[in-house]
C-alpha cells in the first residue's frame, strides 16, 4: 500500500478522540463477538455429540480452526513481516507488539471460525442468519485492524485467503473421505 493512502487512512482514523476510542473498541469487539459466536457453535457441538451425532465430522468444527491458527502462527514467525506503524513511523492506535504482520492472525481466525459455523450451519446445527453475521464480523474485524493501523491491507486479504483456503481444504478435501471409512467414531 501507497504510504501517503496509509498516512491518510491513519490521520482519519486518529483525526478526534471520540474516532479513536470508536475504533479502539471495535477492535476489541468484534473478535469478542465472534468468540461468542464459536463458543454458541461449540454449545451446539456439544449437544449433537450428547445425541448420537457422529464424532468425526463434529470434531473438525474445533480442528480446522486449530490447524488454522497454528499454520498462520508459524507462517508469520517465518516470515515476520514489519507493522505499519514500523515501517512508516506512527503510533497505532491499539498497543501492539512490533513484527509478526503478515498474514493477519485476527483476521484468519475470524475467517476460521466463520467457515467453522458454515460448515455446521450446513450439517444443520447452527442459524445460518448467524452464519452471515459471523461473516459480516469477520470483514468488520479485518477492517478494524487496518484502521488501527497495526495492519496492511494485504495482510488482511492473505490472512482470510488462508483461512479459506484451510477451512476448504479441511471441511471439504479431508474430512469427506475419512468419514466414509467408517472409523469407530
Amino acid at each position: 500500500m501507497n504510504p501517503n493512502i496509509y498516512r491518510s487512512i491513519i490521520r482519519w482514523a486518529s483525526c478526534s478522540p471520540a474516532r479513536s476510542k470508536r475504533i479502539t473498541a471495535l477492535c476489541r469487539l468484534f473478535p469478542f463477538s465472534l468468540f461468542l459466536l464459536y463458543a454458541g457453535g461449540s454449545a451446539c457441538v456439544l449437544f449433537c455429540l450428547m445425541i448420537g451425532w457422529p464424532v468425526l465430522p463434529l470434531l473438525f468444527f474445533w480442528l480446522v480452526p486449530a490447524v488454522g491458527f497454528l499454520a498462520v502462527t508459524l507462517l508469520r514467525k517465518v516470515i515476520s513481516s514489519p507493522r505499519p506503524f514500523e515501517r512508516f513511523g506512527f503510533s497505532p492506535l491499539i498497543e501492539h507488539e512490533s513484527g509478526s504482520s503478515f498474514p493477519s492472525r485476527h483476521t484468519a481466525c475470524a475467517f476460521l471460525i466463520s467457515c467453522a459455523l458454515l460448515y455446521l450451519s450446513r450439517m444443520g446445527a447452527f442459524p445460518i442468519f448467524l452464519v452471515v453475521l459471523s461473516f459480516c464480523l469477520a470483514g468488520l474485524t479485518a477492517l478494524s485492524r487496518l484502521l488501527a493501523g497495526v495492519h496492511f491491507l494485504r495482510d488482511l486479504v492473505c490472512g482470510a485467503l488462508l483461512a479459506l483456503l484451510i477451512s476448504w481444504l479441511g471441511f471439504a478435501v479431508i474430512l469427506p473421505p475419512l468419514s466414509e471409512l467408517h472409523l469407530i467414531f
